[in-house]
């Protein structure tokens, strides 16, 4: 994703917006939360297109609500997925169910390099497999998956996310992993390997 075109705004507009922001912490959040942003709305909207505006949104987000996160009750981490959370609803609330059923994931599970033509072969028909088997989770599985193991929040952050308990989110994760494997299964895909 470019970083230059998601966040092209002139020096007046960002002094406005960051409210105690600086450039230097502006650039650490971004650093370290781009991918991870990125490959949640990825996750859960299956559009590159879609992800990189939803992307690029959260962080303006970010530079406008900084003055009103608490570290008291969140964890940044937990505060920026909580709102990417509530961008991806809104999403499905203008676009519909329908918006993520597009193929273009290809993004969200990135091969390592050095492997075979043969392995890259299996390999990517396995992550489109994967990637049409999300798709089909009901909306709130969907969501936990994305936050578990595209956005990479362990169960804590995630149950103050979604207002759950730790031990809900646990077993919800697992009934949702459990869903994925059948799914897999119908779809005539190894789901162990």
């Amino acid at each position: 994703m470019d970083k230059t075109k998601a966040f092209a705004f002139s020096a007046r507009e960002r002094d406005m917006q960051t409210k105690g922001l600086s450039d230097e912490e502006f650039e650490r959040i971004y650093t370290l939360y781009c991918k991870r942003v990125y490959g949640y709305f990825l996750c859960r909207t299956g559009s590159a297109q879609s992800a990189e505006d939803l992307t690029a949104d959260l962080f303006v987000r970010v530079l406008d609500k900084y003055g009103r996160y608490d570290a008291g009750k969140l964890t940044f981490e937990a505060w920026l997925f909580g709102m990417a959370k509530y961008m991806a609803v809104d999403f499905y609330r203008v676009h519909g169910r329908r918006a993520a059923r597009t193929t273009d994931l290809d993004e969200a599970l990135e091969l390592e390099g050095g492997d075979s033509p043969e392995r890259l072969a299996i390999e990517d028909e396995r992550a489109n497999a994967l990637r049409n088997a999300i798709l089909q989770l009901p909306e709130k599985q969907r969501g936990l998956v994305s936050l578990r193991y595209a956005a990479g929040l362990k169960n804590t952050e995630i149950a103050s996310i979604t207002g759950m308990t730790e031990s809900n989110v646990g077993v919800a994760l697992h009934l949702a992993l459990a869903r994925l494997r059948k799914i897999l299964i119908k779809m005539g895909v190894d789901a162990d390997g």
